[in-house]
Formats: structure tokens, C-alpha cells, sequence
């Protein structure tokens, strides 16, 4: 199903602040892979996805730098339509057949395409998602 994934975002550029000599890039994306079982079935689930990258590119005339590195700032995610599993690195997508096992979501609703808001930490809860 690898050629049924949907992405949208946004790249941004912008100097760095206050004259620092460095150029701010900012990758904003937004992934949805349907998924389905390992073991096999018919039952797809969307899972979203949303990874926000920042990074610097310094002057080399004003600061030592290597060729072709760049000066990572910031890295963030959020998982929308997930189990709630923590700390194994997979991803576990929500099927509608186990809603009734699954762990209940403690977090606030939030619209898992709604880029409009910065990434808070606040996905790092098992929130409920609006729509999928």
C-alpha cells in the first residue's frame, strides 16, 4: 500500500534572528498511511503523521563549519490514530474492530491535518482525534 501515502506541507526559509549569520529552514509535514494488519484482513486504518524539522545553515564566513552539514534545531511529531503504546518506536494503528480493548484516549480532541498550530508536546498524550 506503500503508493497510497498522502503527504502535504510546507517548506519555509528565513534569516536567522537577529543577524546572526544563519538561515532558518523549516520542513512542516503532514503523513497519512493506510495501514493494514501484518497477519492480514481487509480492515484499513489511516494513521497520521505530522513531523515538524527545523534546522540552521551558518555563514561559513562567519563560523566554522562543514561542508554540507547543517546545525539541527528542532525535531517533533505527533501521532494521530494510534494505540497509545509508548516507547517501542512502532507505530500501532487504532482498527475500528478493537476500539472496545483499546486504551481510552486521555488527551484533548485535535484535528490531526490542522497545521495552523505549532507542535506543543501536547500529542505526546493518548488524545482523540477528530477525524482520520
Amino acid at each position: 500500500m506503500g503508493d497510497d501515502i498522502r503527504v502535504r506541507g510546507r517548506t519555509t526559509v528565513e534569516a536567522g534572528a537577529g543577524g546572526t549569520g544563519r538561515v532558518t529552514i523549516k520542513a512542516d509535514y503532514t503523513f497519512v498511511y493506510p495501514l493494514v494488519r501484518a497477519a492480514g484482513g481487509d480492515e484499513v486504518a489511516r494513521t497520521i503523521i505530522r513531523r515538524v524539522v527545523e534546522v540552521d545553515v551558518p555563514d561559513p564566513a562567519r563560523y566554522q563549519v562543514t561542508e554540507g552539514r547543517l546545525w539541527l534545531v528542532a525535531v517533533d511529531s505527533e501521532i494521530g490514530n494510534d494505540l497509545c503504546r509508548e516507547g517501542d518506536g512502532f507505530i500501532h494503528p487504532l482498527f475500528d474492530s478493537e476500539l472496545s480493548a483499546a486504551r481510552q484516549p486521555t488527551g484533548e480532541e485535535r484535528d490531526p491535518y490542522d497545521r495552523s498550530k505549532e507542535l506543543t508536546g501536547a500529542g505526546r498524550e493518548c488524545g482523540t482525534v477528530t477525524r482520520t
